[in-house]
């Protein structure tokens, strides 16, 4: 592509990609990791004619949070998801318009903005208690599930399930 002097690359990334993730920590070291690929093959790329863009959402509308069981972590009940056509168009206007980096959506660009600006000793917790889900083991240790185990001690982190 930069011997042609045109072309590009649309990375999906995510929101998860602009801080550690407990309790989901590959999925965001993986995101993290297409965001600064993506951003660093921008700069490299920059006066060849080749666009690299990464998108980055919150969480979207589609199957892939029932079928993976994400759905069922607090935090995916709280942020909203964006409609995937939407995503889709905004990833689509950032990589013709040359852009970096195209983060869709309010709530995904006030999450990104809240990331640089905290420090990660008060995010970590509170990603780690918004990504855990009643049905994971308690952190105790008891081998227990945090329903049955650590849930009233922990009031207010747990899922609600029905």
């Amino acid at each position: 592509m930069a011997a042609r002097g045109r072309g590009g690359v649309l990375n999906l990334g995510s929101i998860a990609g602009f801080t550690a993730g407990p309790n989901m920590a590959l999925y965001y070291a993986s995101k993290a990791f297409v965001r600064f690929f993506s951003e660093a093959l921008h700069q490299e790329l920059r006066r060849t004619g080749v666009t690299v863009t990464c998108v980055a959402p919150g969480p979207v509308s589609t199957e892939f949070l029932e079928k993976s069981g994400a759905g069922r972590a607090q935090l995916f009940k709280i942020l909203p998801k964006l409609d995937s056509d939407y995503v889709a168009e905004r990833a689509w206007w950032g990589f013709k318009s040359g852009r970096r980096l195209v983060v869709p959506g309010i709530s995904a660009k006030l999450v990104a903005l809240a990331a640089a600006l905290l420090p990660s000793a008060a995010t970590l917790p509170l990603i780690g208690r918004l990504q855990r889900r009643s049905s994971d083991p308690c952190p105790c240790g008891s081998g227990k599930t945090f329903k049955e185990c650590c849930r009233i001690r922990h009031r207010g982190i747990a899922a609600e399930d029905s």
